[in-house]
This record gives C-alpha cells, structure tokens and sequence, in this order.
C-alpha cells in the first residue's frame, strides 16, 4: 500500500474512493451562484444608513455646517443693522460742570454750567459711503450664505465618499470572509489527503500560506472601515465610538447617464457655490473702487437740538436771574434755560495724491477679481464634463468587471471540477480562486465608482 501511495500523482485518486468522494462533495457545495456561502453583516447595534441618509445627515450635523450656519446669521444680523444707517441719528447729551465762587479766575468762568439735550444729526450727503456700507454688508451677507452652501455641499460630497467606501469594504470583506472559509474546507480535504497518504504535507501548507494572504487582507480592509467609520461618524454627529453600517438604498441601481444628465450638469455649472462666491468677491472690490473714488466726496450734516442749558450751579436760581426777576421761581430758571438751536456742518476734503493711487489700485484688484472668476466659471464647466466622463467610464467598467467576475468564476469551478478528478494542480486551483477574488473586488470598486459618480451628478444638478 504504501508503495502505490509513492507512485501515485498528488491530485489524482485512483484508488481511494472515498477521497474523490470528498473532493466531489467539496465541489457540489460551492459550485452554486453564492460561490463563498458565509459573508459579513452588520454588527447588532449598528445604525442602518443609506448613502443618502448620511448625505443628509451630514449636511445638518456635521461641526463645519454648524459653524458656517451660525457665521451666516451674524452675517445676515449685520446687513440687517446697515439697513438703518440712512436714517437720522437720536441722542440725549448731558453735562454739569460745578465751579463755586473763588475756585477759578470770574473771567474766565460762569460758576459752573450744565446742559440736558436731545440730539438730532442727519446727514444729507457723504458721497455715497453709507449707501455702500450697507451695499457691503449684504455682499458679506451673501457671501455668507455661498459660503455655507459650499461648506454644506462639500461636507455632503465628503459624506458620501466615505459611506459609499465603507458599502465597497463591506463587500469586500464578505469576499474576503467567503474565501477564508472555502479555503478552510479545502485545507480540511487537503488535510484529510495527507493524513491518508495521498496528498503531500506542502498541499497543506500551501493552502494555509494562501489563507494568511486572505487573513491578512481582511484586518487591513477592516481597519479601513474603521477609520473610515470614525471619520464618517464624525461628520453625522454620532461620535467616533458610533457603530454604522452602510446598504445599498431600495430600488437604486448602476445606471448608464443619459443625455439630459449631461445637459442638466451643464446648466448646473454656472450655479456652483464656487462661482458664486467669485462673482460676489468682484462685487466686493467694486464697492472698494466707488469708496476710493468717493473719498473726496463732501459730507454736509444738519443737526438739531433741543433742551436746557444754564450757568452757575453755585445755586437754584443764578443773581442775574434775581437781579432781574426778583421774585423769581426755580421754574423760571428752568424756561430761561430752555431752547433749542440748529446747525448744518459741510466738510470738504482736500484730495491729495494718494487718492489716484488708491483709485488705481481698487480697479487693478477689481480686474483681477473679474479674472478669478471668469477662471472659476469655466473650471466648474470643465468640472461637470470630467464628472460626466467618470460616470460613464466607471459604469462601462463596471460592465467589463461584471463580465470578468463571471468569466473568473466559470473558470474556477473548472479548475475545482478538473482538481477534483486529478486533472490539475492544487496551484492552478489556489490561482483561480485568486483570479475570481480579484475579479469580485473590482466590480465592488467599479460599483463604488459609479455610485459616488452617479450621486455627485445627482447632487449638483
């Protein structure tokens, strides 16, 4: 017996029956559709979420969302007291100096004096500054709002990278899962061969080699999901220590972009956070240019006052009053004390060289802003074409890739079918496996790539 076990080619089983049993039985339990039987599913705890959920989630939650809504507010607060810079100013104005008699020279004081007013002060002209404060501040106000958008859009965009990457490394790890286990049964048989003397103890340690590669794959790319996790966590407000997982959303399938996707992201390009925020920077240094140029511009306030003012509070009636009105009543200070007054102030500034320069400057920074987003417009255009060729290109490979898997796992249930009756090597099976494992892992990554495709085109329009 031991001589026919010597002569006997590893793989073949002339004459041990029931190992070509085993070998065939192997076969028949993976040879159906779910080539890899066991897989990986989500842990007990973990938050459910679609693509889209975490899109959503992330554009409300997220810390950078929620300090680019707070800006805006204080933003839009500000415009909103600028709006009130036209209107007449109102005040109440007092002050009381005390002076007794013999503390100060008589010619150069009254005794003291005091004086109560309500102010009006209403400027009538100012060259336009006020008209281009308030102008600034709904540009800052609007630029706060591109701002959030674009803090929104990118957190959303960022948020799908990662959920859509996290559903790839869980297919991904069901692949490598799946392979671990059929390679545990093959080394189970393998085993079983050496054991009997029909198989060579390096069949087995070749088995286990090519399981280590799968082990060692699996703890890499879950590690990857767990960072991705955390991070992705992060943005939905869930914290690092928040356990997700990420399915596909009902009814969504890898679809093929149409030509009114195409025109729908074209029109969409001009629309991009990115531009507006260039176009409302050129509105801003052209507010800069009309304060340059205004800066020489006449001022002419008129105020108006009305009130009480008085002198010497050594008493409650001043000696001039009683030298006058001998019987006078602290109530007829008062009325003498009482009136009113206008004014009108008209400033001139003298121009001086500096502002021509400064003029000069307002339009070369007015021109380069205009240049920046012109450039902007026609990037966000080249944009949308590049992101309508990565969705195509990433579904024509997802076809090809859907092709080869298929191809891949023909190829190995040959090659286990022939392994099984000794028609080939156990490396040209562990080869084949390795083939239709890498096939499967590029039509998770291609899918990946027309998912994240398919949405940013979705998003932006």
């Amino acid at each position: 017996m031991r001589t026919m076990i010597t002569k006997t080619k590893w793989g073949s089983l002339p004459d041990f029956p029931w190992g070509r049993t085993c070998l065939l039985a192997w076969v028949a339990a993976t040879s159906t559709g779910a080539t890899f039987p066991r897989g990986v599913g989500p842990p007990a705890a973990a938050d459910t979420l679609t693509i889209a959920q975490c899109v959503r989630l992330a554009r409300n939650e997220a810390p950078s969302v929620r300090a680019a809504m707070l800006e805006k507010q204080a933003a839009a607060n500000g415009a909103t007291a600028l709006r009130f810079n036209g209107r007449p100013e109102f005040s109440l104005t007092g002050d009381a100096l005390g002076a007794p008699r013999g503390y100060y020279d008589p010619v150069i004081t009254n005794l003291g004096d005091y004086e109560l007013k309500a102010n009006v002060l209403w400027t009538l002209a100012d060259g336009g500054r006020r008209s281009h404060a308030r102008t600034r501040a709904s540009l800052d106000s609007t630029l706060a709002r591109w701002q959030e958008d674009l803090i929104a859009r990118d957190t959303g965009l960022r948020a799908a990278f990662l959920a859509t990457n996290l559903l790839q490394l869980q297919e991904s790890d069901s692949v490598l899962v799946s392979a671990a286990d059929w390679l545990d049964r093959l080394n189970q048989l393998v085993q079983a061969g050496v054991t009997s003397g029909v198989r060579s103890p390096s069949d087995s340690v070749r088995v286990s080699i090519e399981r280590d590669g799968v082990v060692a794959a699996l703890e890499r790319a879950q590690l990857d999901r767990q960072s991705m996790a955390m991070e992705l966590g992060l943005l939905l407000g869930r914290g690092v220590d928040a356990s997700l997982w990420i399915v596909p959303a009902e009814g969504s399938s890898e679809t093929i972009p149409q030509e009114a996707d195409s025109l729908a992201l074209l029109a969409s390009a001009q629309h991009q956070p990115e531009v507006d925020i260039a176009r409302t920077a050129e509105a801003q240094t052209r507010i800069d240019w009309l304060d340059a140029r205004s800066s020489s511009a006449p001022t002419i306030e008129v105020g108006l006052d009305a009130g009480l003012v008085g002198a010497d509070l050594t008493s409650p009636i001043p000696e001039a009053l009683r030298s006058t009105h001998p019987g006078a009543t602290f109530g007829d200070r008062l009325r003498q004390d009482l009136g009113a007054s206008a004014a009108i102030h008209v400033k001139f500034p003298v121009a001086g060289p500096a502002v021509r320069y400064q003029v000069r400057s307002r339009e070369a920074a007015q021109d380069a802003a205009r240049v920046r987003a012109d450039a902007e417009s026609a990037a966000q255009h080249a944009a949308a074409i590049m992101l309508y060729s990565q969705w195509r290109s990433a579904h024509r490979r997802l076809q090809a890739a859907r092709v080869t898997s298929a191809r891949a796992e023909d190829h190995l249930l040959r090659i286990k079918s022939l392994y099984s009756v000794g028609a080939t090597t156990l490396l040209d099976l562990l080869d084949a496996r390795r083939t239709y494992e890498d096939a499967r892992q590029r039509m998770a990554e291609a899918r990946m790539d027309v998912r994240l495709a398919q949405f940013q085109v979705e998003d932006r329009k």
